[in-house]
């Protein structure tokens, strides 16, 4: 593979990835001049040989380099050389995380409208640690 054997697995992935998707959207059709029983070499049976890998794994490699170029974590998972399939489970554990705390802060007792002397006893976002935006966004998680 191009001699390099310093990649790591999803860095291998990533770079046969965007090879397929930046090929397969560029040249013109070439079945047009082929005969009727001819069979059309595809862009990921082109680049499965190379690569020494079946085309299955390479339009796989494609989807993988969307959802890579889609999701900053995910690319800053690659360049670093971090597993990306936990890199996922990290981020769908904090989604986790956050929809349960959405659910504990909805659950929380509302002050009434109007100005309100802040007693000792309440819990402020800000004794949470969390900021205002964070807690709306989680509650909103929580009633999905």
């Amino acid at each position: 593979m191009d001699g390099r054997r310093n990649l790591s697995p999803d860095q291998a992935r990533l770079l046969r990835g965007r090879r397929y998707n930046r090929a397969k959207r560029q040249g013109a059709r070439t079945d047009l001049t082929s005969g009727q029983n001819d069979q059309k070499s595809t862009t990921a049976d082109r680049l499965a040989k190379e690569h020494g890998v079946s085309p299955a794994t390479i339009r796989r490699d494609g989807k993988f380099a969307e959802e890579v170029e889609k999701t900053p974590e995910l690319a800053e998972a690659v360049r670093a050389g971090k597993p990306v399939f936990q890199v996922k489970r990290e981020m769908a554990e904090q989604r986790r995380e956050e929809r349960r705390a959405g659910e504990l802060l909805r659950g929380m007792e509302k002050h009434p409208p109007g100005p309100s002397p802040v007693r000792s006893r309440d819990v402020t976002d800000s004794d949470l640690g969390i900021t205002k935006m964070q807690s709306h966004r989680w509650q909103v998680l929580a009633v999905r």
